[in-house]
């Protein structure tokens, strides 16, 4: 939700005069396209959150998200990201748990962040240089308020008697849904000791986030956590005209970086040196006055998605290959791009890009699960989103919402994990049911030895199929 054309107005306080357009009308459109994200196919809607600037205006990405459940049946959500440090963590969690129960057993993935914008930090009254241990306590309650019914907490900025939240969520595994976004290398070894999954909002070039990914899984693997595929963000411009994309994702994605430009105050390093903690952006906004505002800007639209749907593909492919993400979440809408062009743009992609990225996961979903070893129960294939993101706020899924439980003494033996997966890959159960080995007439699709033993004895005890079919 950027009102672009608003910045001149606001920077020179010019509040006499009618904005060329009014916020609502920015509203309107971002949620139309929001709601052309569960009929296109996508896998989820996520949302942003930023403050009292033209930049990005959703202050509160939980209740965004709570109006788009109610406008939705079958999409995910996920937040890009909640600030904690601005925020009560206490409210934070009771808006997370209200979401999780009325989005009625679809997943929430929660992306939090400690924020870089001054103007934020000066609103909310807290001290910036305060943010990174604002962030670990904040995040520390929420995940306590989230997974007891009981808890209490005694720290440098919050102190909490015994409580508990209510409404008690209806997910028990929030805890490990929870995603950092980070900018800066800094952030790298927090997010891994925090045991946090990586979000990436590129602010740099692709080949330096898939070397931050593999510092920040060696780092998970020294603390004994297990290697975790990110989720990253990219901006996109699809179009038939390969000309029309790369001029229209230029002038447009140069208005977006215009406006975090304005909106994080990059004309003045200085800032980020003096308050701490900011490092990685005192030397961004230095490069910026070294290399010149306009080769930044191109270099930032060249890294990112654009082109006719071919190219898009191809550069889907070269970002999952170079970063190893596990989910895409595409933005759509930046800068004041009219509406007519996000809406074709999103439409072009789903119709011709997103079918291409799901065959790929298809393939690969086979060709891993060839090379198992199915003679015993391993973990369920777990198919990843593709999405459509906007700055206003938007990701989406394909396939059912809810995937049905399966007995944990009986799980297919689908790979732990496959790059890029979607939800049109291959998902629980893969093939028509076929007949039980027991010959008791009950459905099973796993093409385990060990399971269908195991069923075997199941029924002759129940008389019943211990793993049924999908519902």
């Amino acid at each position: 939700m950027q009102n672009y054309a608003d910045w001149d107005r606001y920077e020179g306080r010019g509040y006499d005069r009618s904005p060329a357009r009014a916020d609502w009308q920015v509203y309107d459109e971002g949620v139309h396209l929001a709601s052309l994200v569960e009929p296109l196919g996508f896998d989820s809607i996520w949302t942003v959150e930023h403050h009292f600037t033209p930049y990005t205006m959703v202050p509160n990405s939980l209740q965004f998200l709570t109006y788009m459940a109610g406008r939705t049946e079958r999409v995910d959500f996920g937040t890009m990201v909640v600030v904690l440090p601005w925020h009560d963590p206490i409210r934070v969690a009771e808006e997370i748990a209200m979401l999780d129960i009325l989005a009625g057993g679809r997943r929430l993935t929660l992306g939090f962040g400690r924020g870089a914008g001054r103007v934020e930090f000066e609103g909310f009254r807290t001290p910036m240089g305060e943010s990174r241990d604002r962030f670990l306590e904040s995040l520390e309650i929420v995940r306590a308020a989230l997974s007891n019914q009981e808890f209490s907490f005694d720290g440098t900025f919050h102190q909490i008697p015994p409580m508990s939240i209510r409404p008690q969520p209806r997910s028990a595994d929030l805890a490990s849904r929870m995603y950092c976004a980070w900018g800066s290398p800094e952030t790298i070894p927090i997010a891994a000791n925090a045991g946090l999954g990586a979000l990436f909002i590129p602010q740099k070039g692709w080949e330096e986030i898939g070397q931050e990914v593999v510092t920040y899984n060696d780092l998970r693997t020294q603390r004994g956590l297990a290697a975790q595929q990110p989720i990253v963000v990219c901006w996109v411009y699809c179009s038939p005209d390969p000309d029309e994309a790369w001029e229209t994702a230029r002038q447009y994605m140069t208005n977006y970086n215009d406006s975090a430009l304005r909106h994080y105050e990059f004309h003045d390093a200085e800032h980020f040196t003096k308050v701490g903690g900011y490092d990685f952006y005192a030397k961004m906004a230095g490069a910026r006055q070294r290399v010149g505002e306009e080769k930044v800007v191109e270099l930032f639209a060249r890294n990112q998605v654009w082109g006719t749907p071919e190219q898009c593909i191809e550069k889907l492919r070269t970002i999952r290959a170079t970063t190893d993400a596990a989910e895409f979440v595409g933005v759509f809408t930046y800068g004041d791009l009219p509406l007519e062009l996000a809406e074709r743009s999103m439409r072009l992609f789903a119709e011709e890009v997103l079918p291409a990225l799901h065959a790929d996961e298809a393939v690969a979903a086979a060709t891993d699960c060839r090379r198992r070893d199915h003679d015993g129960c391993g973990p369920p294939y777990r198919p990843v989103r593709v999405g459509a993101a906007g700055r206003s706020a938007l990701v989406a899924r394909s396939g059912p919402a809810v995937r049905p439980r399966r007995p944990a003494s009986c799980r297919p033996a689908w790979p732990r994990s496959t790059p890029w997966r979607s939800r049109r890959a291959p998902r629980w159960p893969a093939r028509r049911p076929r007949p039980c080995s027991a010959s008791c007439g009950s459905a099973t699709s796993s093409r385990s030895a060990r399971c269908r033993r195991r069923r075997a004895a199941a029924h002759s005890a129940t008389g019943r199929s211990s793993w049924p079919g999908r519902r």
